[in-house]
């Protein structure tokens, strides 16, 4: 305004003023409309002014909320994400005592008792599961979010990771009268198989426990470089304007009262995490009242040939019992481990260290027939190294377990090169006594389903 001032006023005023002075009868005419003239652009001009002067200060207010948006986005996002380290960190901590619950809950149940007990240890049972399933989720979408969860490509097939999924929910969908197809299939992919696992157990349970009638299809289509898995049903269907929320936390259709039984809104939220993870395309087809239909898309293996390795051969079912080793730095954990197995017809011998197991092992003429050891001990010692330390006190490749709440663990050893069973806790107890079953059986490190 001031620039403008200077340069307008002298330009004009001084042409009007001599105006209204002369004798020249035009010049006098036009002093009038030299003044209007000045009026009505010096008005224009204070009026531009303040309009500019308003726009710049807009777009500084504008800016600095900007500023404060990212700011307190950042501050939130570094407030969740220390959330979610720190629950990640404290995995651990938090599964040793759901599973040592669960170890007691499982000695429990072999004890007579009379049938009012029964239902009550049943419940006491029902209520741990779910606690474990709540636990684990939170836990995973936490690693997740921290960015904890690494991811391990290799080529696999395809087939035997949907059939194992669909052979887990097949009782489940027969119970409510489901049909639940899989449509084989002989591709090869690159990608994480236990991760596309989870993924398709989230998928499949999703399609399982909302459809009411019908059938459920499981299957791949092959696309221009990949996979495309998909599990189809017949269900109630989601809402077009429904599709993004049903994969937010806690978010479910048709639960409001928060009904555990129904599910407890996690599932495609973790799946949502996890084709991220993977850089898989995820995509839903829905119609209301017409099924549904999740598709995630899956990078095909360039070879098409799977790299030779131990056959996955089902865990053996046939019982075997004999003399377990079990290293655990919990004392809790110790005892629970001790009653399930005394009561599965083992042998046990419990300690919180290597050095303490070999100690108790020198009175026995036999050596172990199993190894399970905790991954974090006493001492900075790992499983691992104690694992290391009992068979070569024997000099014998004992087969062995690692149970863990660190879900890092895979990280730092690759179970497959090192023999070891590698399962994290809470573990089900029918899922450890098939891998106990096993290894004492056979003596190979086979891989235990999820």
């Amino acid at each position: 305004m001031p620039a403008f001032l200077a340069l307008f006023l002298p330009a004009t005023v001084p042409y009007a003023l001599a105006s209204f002075v002369s004798d020249n009868e035009v010049q006098h005419i036009t002093a009038p409309m030299a003044l209007l003239y000045i009026s009505v652009v010096g008005g224009l001009g204070l009026l531009s002014h303040r309009s500019l002067k308003q726009r710049i200060d807009l777009k500084i207010r504008t800016e600095e909320l900007a500023i404060n948006l990212r700011r307190q986005k950042d501050i939130a996002e570094e407030a969740s994400l220390a959330k979610s380290s720190f629950l990640a960190a404290a995995s651990h901590d938090l599964r040793q005592p759901i599973h040592a619950l669960s170890l007691f809950v499982g000695a429990l149940r072999q004890i007579p008792m009379p049938l009012n007990a029964e239902r009550l240890v049943e419940q006491i049972d029902a209520s741990t599961n779910a606690m474990a399933s709540l636990f684990s989720a939170l836990l995973d979408i936490s690693r997740l979010d921290a960015g904890v969860m690494t991811v391990h490509r290799r080529p696999f097939a395809i087939n035997s990771v949907l059939e194992r999924v669909c052979l887990g929910y097949a009782g489940e969908a027969a119970a409510k009268n489901l049909t639940l197809s899989y449509v084989r299939c002989n591709a090869i992919v690159n990608s994480d198989p236990t991760l596309i696992e989870r993924i398709a157990r989230n998928l499949v349970a999703n399609a399982v426990r909302y459809t009411d009638s019908g059938r459920i299809v499981v299957g791949c289509r092959r696309r221009q470089g990949y996979i495309a898995m998909q599990v189809w049903d017949t269900g109630r269907g989601i809402p077009h304007d429904k599709r993004e929320r049903v994969f937010l936390e806690y978010y479910q259709l048709g639960n409001p009262e928060r009904d555990r039984e129904k599910g407890l809104g996690l599932g495609l939220a973790i799946v949502r995490r996890l084709t991220d993870l993977l850089e898989c395309k995820l995509a839903l087809r829905s119609e209301p009242g017409r099924g549904s239909c999740f598709e995630v898309s899956i990078a095909q293996a360039s070879s098409g040939v799977i790299p030779s390795e131990a056959p996955d051969d089902d865990l053996v079912s046939a019982p075997a019992t004999g003399l377990v080793v079990v290293v655990d730095d919990e004392q809790a954990i110790r005892s629970g481990m001790s009653s399930l197995l005394t009561g599965w017809g083992h042998e046990v011998v419990v300690a919180g260290s290597a050095d303490e197991a070999i100690q108790l092992l020198s009175s026995y003429t036999v050596r172990p027939d199993l190894l399970i050891c905790d991954f974090r001990l006493r001492d900075s010692e790992n499983g691992m190294e104690a694992i290391d330390l009992l068979r070569a006190e024997y000099n014998e490749d004992i087969p062995a377990m690692l149970i863990t709440g660190d879900m890092a663990a895979g990280r730092l050893l690759d179970n497959k090169v090192r023999g070891v069973v590698l399962l994290y806790k809470p573990v089900p107890n029918g899922k450890l006594r098939a891998a106990i079953t096993n290894l004492i059986a056979t003596g190979i490190a086979r891989p235990v389903p999820l």
